[in-house]
């Protein structure tokens, strides 16, 4: 598209094309710094070191990817200032956006697998909470007590409000 918006010679969507792929550049470099970091601290929480390392390898390829974007369009742009035809400058200049979509993929796999291992996680504790509860472990008593008393704290909360509203509009009828 933004290939299209320099052949078209439309300086409106010239600009707002550049402005797009400075966002999308400090974007990825943002990414880039936030993993980094994580790797660097030791800061795994979420993601394992080797996930970590290869989307930082797939962030490389994707800001490398935008970079030849870049340097791609900018010929155009230098083509359309020079006066060629659009439709050779756009038969010249072919963007092979395969490795940057296969960086995007990989970053997408790393971060939906770490999901569904913490999806996993979470389920597997579940389990075991509720294995634990139906052998009649001490959390199937705790959890019948915490029920009960906050059934009798909210019972207890309703009774005084609803007193407190009988006195008052007792006092409004005097």
């Amino acid at each position: 598209n933004f290939k299209n918006y320099i052949l078209r010679q439309d300086p409106e969507l010239t600009i707002q094309a550049e402005r797009k792929f400075a966002t999308v550049k400090e974007s990825i470099k943002d990414l880039r710094r936030h993993f980094e970091s994580i790797y660097r601290n030791g800061d795994f929480h979420r993601f394992s070191p080797d996930a970590v390392t290869r989307i930082i390898i797939a962030l490389d390829t994707l800001e490398a990817g935008i970079d030849e974007y870049w340097r791609k369009l900018e010929l155009a742009q230098k083509l359309v200032a020079g006066g060629d035809n659009a439709e050779e400058i756009d038969a010249q200049i072919i963007i092979d956006d395969q490795p940057t979509l296969a960086a995007l993929q990989s970053i997408d796999f790393e971060v939906a697998t770490t999901q569904n291992v913490e999806l996993s996680h979470i389920n597997r504790g579940l389990e075991r909470i509720l294995k634990s509860v139906s052998r009649g472990s001490f959390i199937l008593p705790l959890l019948f007590l915490t029920g009960f008393i906050t059934i009798w704290l909210l019972w207890n909360m309703v009774n005084q409000i609803v007193s407190r509203r009988e006195a008052e509009a007792a006092l409004v009828e005097r």
